[in-house]
């Protein structure tokens, strides 16, 4: 055992993490595809949402929804795609994330119905509906994100294998 050192009561110390590197296998697995289909979907309805040209409160709620959740997904995203995550394993990534999911699920699920129920009153807005429809996908995906990380979570998983 000469790679590792004894601490003071004799047992060896903790093993370092590892440094951020880039590591596209996450993309892979099933919480990258969510991952990715989240970004994917939000930036989606928020061009949906946009595109409409229609100016209303409820959109103004959608697209703030929708933006804020492709961003902060994509930052997630890359952090997990350079193992920012298992680097800083000392955060509780798995439950803040799993508030940060359930919280976009509900998000998702109030604009979604109130951007559908906008729709549904006026003339052509197919945009409006397609906005709503990607919503409520965004919201279906954010929630089995949230399952899942409830699982993990719960069960003491790391969020990242080195």
């Amino acid at each position: 055992m000469a790679d590792t050192y004894p601490s003071a009561e004799g047992a060896a110390p903790p093993p370092a993490p590892s440094r951020p590197h880039w590591d596209p296998r996450y993309i892979q697995t099933v919480p990258g595809l969510l991952k990715v289909g989240q970004v994917v979907v939000s930036i989606i309805a928020f061009i949906c949402s946009i595109a409409q040209g229609y100016t209303h409160s409820s959109t103004g709620f959608f697209e703030f929804v929708s933006m804020t959740a492709f961003w902060i997904s994509l930052v997630l995203l890359f952090f997990y795609l350079l193992h920012v995550i298992s680097w800083m394993s000392r955060l509780p990534w798995l439950m803040a994330e799993f508030f940060y999911c359930a919280i976009w699920t509900l998000l998702y699920v109030i604009a979604s119905i109130v951007i559908a129920s906008v729709s549904a009153k006026y003339a052509s807005t197919g945009a409006l509906k397609a906005a709503s429809f990607f919503g409520f996908v965004a919201a279906a995906a954010y929630g089995v994100d949230a399952f899942f990380k409830f699982r993990a979570w719960r069960s003491d998983d790391r969020p990242q294998d080195d």
